[in-house]
């Protein structure tokens, strides 16, 4: 036990808010494509639902009431309005999934027949996160630590430690936008670790960091790659509506990766995508990366990734 204790006094502990590149790739294996140079970004196959008007209203009322935007308060506002909004299209969309599980008895006593209960699947503001892993290049353990503004999970908010949760997003205000990008990333392959440990069928994770207006989205899919998407204006008519999409898409296809919580009704179609995420869900509503378009290379193959990908002792 002492051992332990000093073990771990000996270790370092790295916030998100310090995390770089380097440090995240090498502590938890993932690697980064094209995406991330803006040649290659992450986007959705299709785009099938207009952007609600009263989310439109809403947004619009923000801005005209004169709210300080330069605060983080601010941006947390708008992007509310945006989840709930989106978490309402999805509880629309299935709704038979969201209603209210109820116990079917038999005629016969001792014949029970129960209706397949689910876990429901919340929004968890403020969602601690942490993880130790072993640091390959210089064999000390590490503590990864972070708070995300929205968890995506079930099992209650301290369920992310067992591997329940499966989005992470973040917000900043406006001048303080780009800085979200590495913290939104150390929140996800900290989820991705954690469900990997926990024994989840799928370790994927998304998500995204905004201001309130620009919205960037993440993941790190099945084979650890990290794809990031383009900013996108939330004002802007075109822009709203990819962006609504792109939530929608992000918290129905977690919740079809996991068969705790996964929508999908038919036994068939529901294992099919549980054990092959990436050809039953994933392609099916994010471009493939190897369908974007060529990228001029003077006649030289193209660089597919920017960085290494170290192995990861546990």
């Amino acid at each position: 036990m002492l051992d332990a204790i000093l073990n771990f006094k000996k270790g370092k502990t790295l916030a998100a808010t310090d995390a770089t590149t380097e440090s995240l790739a090498a502590l938890f294996n993932i690697y980064f494509d094209l995406s991330r140079m803006g040649l290659k970004p992450w986007k959705l196959q299709s785009e099938q639902y207009e952007m609600p008007q009263r989310l439109k209203d809403n947004l619009s009322d923000l801005t005209r009431v004169l709210y300080d935007d330069a605060t983080e308060a601010t941006s947390r506002i708008a992007v509310d309005m945006m989840l709930i909004a989106c978490k309402l299209h999805i509880m629309e969309l299935h709704s038979t999934h969201f209603s209210p599980k109820k116990r079917k008895v038999a005629s016969r006593p001792g014949t029970p027949q129960d209706f397949e209960v689910r876990e429901m699947v919340r929004v968890y503001p403020e969602v601690e996160l942490a993880v130790e892993v072993m640091d390959p290049r210089t064999n000390e353990k590490v503590r990864v630590t972070g708070r995300a503004d929205w968890g995506f999970g079930y099992s209650g908010r301290n369920g992310a430690a067992h591997g329940t949760f499966l989005v992470a997003m973040e917000a900043k205000r406006r001048d303080l936008f780009s800085t979200a990008e590495q913290q939104l990333l150390t929140y996800l392959a900290i989820l991705r670790e954690l469900r990997v440990r926990a024994g989840k069928t799928n370790a994927v994770t998304q998500g995204f960091y905004t201001d309130g207006y620009r919205y960037c989205f993440m993941a790190i899919n099945a084979d650890g790659k990290v794809e990031s998407s383009v900013p996108y204006d939330v004002m802007n008519p075109e822009g709203g509506k990819t962006i609504f999409n792109f939530i929608v898409t992000i918290l129905e296809s977690a919740m079809k990766c996991s068969p705790t919580v996964t929508p999908t009704k038919a036994a068939e179609q529901r294992d099919k995508e549980i054990n092959n995420v990436t050809g039953e869900v994933w392609s099916k509503v994010y471009v493939p990366y190897l369908s974007s378009p060529q990228i001029e290379s003077d006649g030289e193959e193209e660089e597919i990734v920017d960085m290494p990908r170290p192995g990861l002792e546990d």
